[in-house]
């Protein structure tokens, strides 16, 4: 799969045009990665023309039970398209909002990896580029899948670029803790549609609680 290319922004969603500059990244941009940036600034309609309408309930959700991501400094355009390129894929329309708005989603028990304060160079499990980088080097995952996060008790999830769809969207699967190769299960054919599957199941579990006391 190819990486963000000039006719893939034309799906991103249109931020505020002081978001095209500094963000995370302060190293010089190569010109192919500084002329699609500019092609978007010049072109972008300003409309999102993908389909986010589990992503937006999942952040509602959260707002109306008073859950506040952890706040980071989120990346530009310019750290996505450098993300896209280290790890050789293309990710998902609603994956690549989540990381343009929110950089990463750290709230109660979700823990979605993305980019954080660190950039792409964070060294933890909640920074995508180390997280794949290690998962694919040790062969648990393929070059077509990032790693998004763990299931808690072992199994990880991760999102395969590889069967992006006609949206601009890829299932996420879960796989156990030795890897793909033992195993894996689809859990959401988005993920937007995991995210809200997540934020649902974390309200449930926090009412649960309430009503127990």
């Amino acid at each position: 799969m190819k990486p963000f290319s000039a006719d893939s922004l034309s799906v991103m969603p249109r931020l505020d045009d002081d978001k095209l500059v500094g963000g995370i990244a302060n190293c010089k941009l190569d010109e192919n990665i500084a002329r699609q940036v500019d092609d978007f600034a010049v072109n972008s309609s300003g409309k999102c023309t993908m389909t986010e309408q589990a992503y937006r309930e999942a952040l509602k959700l959260l707002k109306e039970n008073g859950l506040d991501p952890l706040p980071v400094k989120c990346p530009s355009y310019e750290d996505i398209m450098r993300l896209e390129q280290r790890l050789n894929v293309q990710l998902p329309n609603s994956y690549r909002t989540m990381l343009l708005e929110l950089g990463l989603l750290q709230v109660e028990s979700i823990d979605i990896a993305g980019i954080g304060n660190s950039g792409l160079e964070g060294k933890n499990a909640s920074n995508i580029v180390f997280a794949t980088e290690k998962d694919r080097a040790e062969g648990l995952i393929s070059g077509s899948m990032v790693r998004i996060g763990t299931s808690g008790y072992g199994p990880f999830y991760f999102i395969d670029c590889g069967e992006l769809d006609g949206r601009g969207e890829a299932p996420v699967w879960e796989a156990p803790g030795n890897g793909v190769s033992h195993g894996k299960d689809r859990i959401a054919d988005s993920f937007d549609d995991f995210l809200l599957r997540e934020v649902r199941n974390l309200i449930e579990g926090l009412n649960d609680e309430t009503e127990g006391e």
